[in-house]
């Protein structure tokens, strides 16, 4: 019988000594005494997370089921090959279709059988269980934690520092952050503040230039009036997507501000105003000729700004924020245009 080998062996599970190379022996050893053929060999080492179904490795090896190509699949356990019993049953329902056979060295379950299937799914199952009443718990102390202002994971935010389970300011930093709300007070303008803060030699605290989101982040972080928010998001399901949790779960514990309260407050007014002002407007849509053509007294260039209130577009000046709409451009160009055609020796 032609099989594949699973490897999959998180980062924690190498550090504690599991090697994907102990995992392949194991495998082979176990094929060599059933004389089954090896014929792939999936490798997920190093790979964490609970869904692993779009996974490369994964694809490949189930198609490799699919059409024939192995016709079982040797792991070291249930909780190796998949980490909710959604994805196992998923699996495990593809094999039964093309009468391939998983194979748990760990738990001793070959899904040949119907009892190693029903064996496969409860085994599964409990796993997941298990799993989730330990997040739940770990979930909880850090509700615990964060209340009473202790660390609960991760470097402090751009400005703090976490030092024997304290957050501090650090002052080199902080005047960093100090300098992003003053000009923002002065601007009014997120991408203004980010262009000044690069062109003054700053940047954040992972060395990067800032950008738009990076001080809008800044600016509506509570943390820097002395509120330090935590519990505020949880995973989608994989650590690179988050989502907001509902803001009665949310723990603020104070510190140290930053910033005085009374400006963080009228940063954000005005960043709540802007937000509620600015409207993708149908009528808007579409190219501008002028955009970053046409350019202010200042030298800048001038840029279409969209808002509820306007009947037509308005350029504003990076630099300056010096505004005019674009219906007087427009005359302005077409008046250019006729006397050129009128007089085409002021081409000359």
């Amino acid at each position: 019988m032609n099989v594949g080998i699973w490897i999959r062996v998180s980062t924690d599970d190498q550090a504690k000594g599991e090697s994907p190379k102990t995992h392949e022996t194991r495998a082979k050893m176990y094929a060599e005494l059933k004389n089954w053929n090896i014929l792939e060999l999936y490798d997920l080492s190093g790979v964490s997370g609970k869904s692993i179904i779009d996974h490369p490795e994964c694809k490949r090896m189930l198609n490799d089921v699919s059409t024939g190509k192995i016709e079982a699949l040797i792991f070291s356990k249930l909780a190796r090959l998949a980490r909710n019993t959604r994805e196992l049953l998923e699996i495990s329902d593809l094999f039964q279709q093309h009468d391939a056979s998983l194979v748990s060295l760990g738990e001793s379950i070959d899904t040949s059988s119907p009892a190693g299937r029903l064996l496969f799914t409860v085994i599964g199952a409990l796993g997941e269980w298990e799993r989730e009443e330990i997040s739940a718990r770990v979930s909880a102390s850090v509700v615990t934690r964060a209340s009473q202002g202790k660390c609960t994971g991760g470097v402090g935010p751009f400005g703090y520092v976490w030092k024997d389970n304290i957050l501090i300011v650090d002052s080199d930093e902080a005047s960093v952050i100090k300098e992003v709300f003053s000009t923002f007070v002065k601007t009014d303008n997120m991408a203004l503040t980010a262009r000044m803060m690069n062109e003054r030699g700053y940047r954040t605290k992972e060395g990067a230039e800032f950008k738009n989101t990076t001080i809008k982040r800044i600016l509506t972080n509570p943390t820097y009036k002395g509120q330090k928010r935590a519990n505020y998001s949880k995973s989608k399901g994989n650590k690179k997507s988050w989502k907001w949790k509902p803001e009665n779960e949310w723990v603020y514990h104070e510190v140290e501000p930053i910033v005085d309260n009374d400006i963080w407050d009228k940063v954000n007014v005005s960043i709540t105003i802007k937000a509620k002002n600015y409207v993708s407007n149908p009528q808007f849509n579409g190219k501008y000729i002028f955009a970053g053509l046409l350019k202010c007294e200042c030298g800048q260039k001038m840029y279409v700004t969209k808002y509820k209130a306007m009947k037509v577009p308005r350029y504003t000046c990076r630099g300056c924020r010096a505004k005019i709409n674009e219906d007087v451009i427009l005359g302005l160009f077409k008046d250019c245009l006729k006397s050129i055609v009128l007089e085409p020796d002021k081409l000359n």
